[in-house]
């Protein structure tokens, strides 16, 4: 079965794929389209991918940016293997052979790293300001006026 990827622009990794059982419309909006890509620059119905004869056949669905396969604006083109397909900020790369099986990360990290590359977190940014860690505060000993006894990351002697 072909099938469809969304490839990162910057590092031409691969974000997600569809297998292509059936005719797929590709879109933003989850009511109204089989597959949907998060960009804001998308139509909510923006193209169709759907076989036709022998090879498969992209249609823009009248979209607002419009839909360009190798960098050319296209309104209906019959797809080949390797075409580059661009809707909005989005880059979809056409496969006209099976769909491999996605190799499990060895590493937890690593899905991590995927996870945060296909919500377009790619940058390394993390959630660390949200949480900051407790900083550690002298506590007095008994008897003491502001000696310390040690560190403590809580109020408690």
């Amino acid at each position: 079965m072909p099938y469809l990827s969304v490839i990162q622009p910057e590092t031409g990794a691969e974000l997600d794929r569809v297998e292509l059982r059936t005719g797929v419309t590709v879109g933003r909006m989850t009511s109204v389209s089989d597959w949907v890509v998060r960009d804001p620059a998308v139509s909510r119905r923006h193209c169709r991918v759907a076989p036709e004869g022998e090879g498969w056949a992209i249609v823009d669905l009248d979209s607002f940016n419009g839909t360009r396969v190798n960098e050319e604006q296209i309104e209906r083109r019959i797809l080949v293997d390797g075409d580059v397909i661009r809707i909005g900020r989005t880059e979809l790369r056409f496969h006209a052979g099976p769909m491999p099986r996605r190799a499990r990360p060895a590493h937890p990290g690593e899905a991590a790293a995927i996870a945060r590359a296909a919500r377009g977190e790619a940058d390394g940014r993390t959630m660390d300001h949200l949480f900051p860690r407790p900083q550690p505060r002298r506590v007095s000993g008994e008897g003491e006026a502001g000696g310390g006894a040690g560190l403590s990351d809580t109020s408690v002697p």
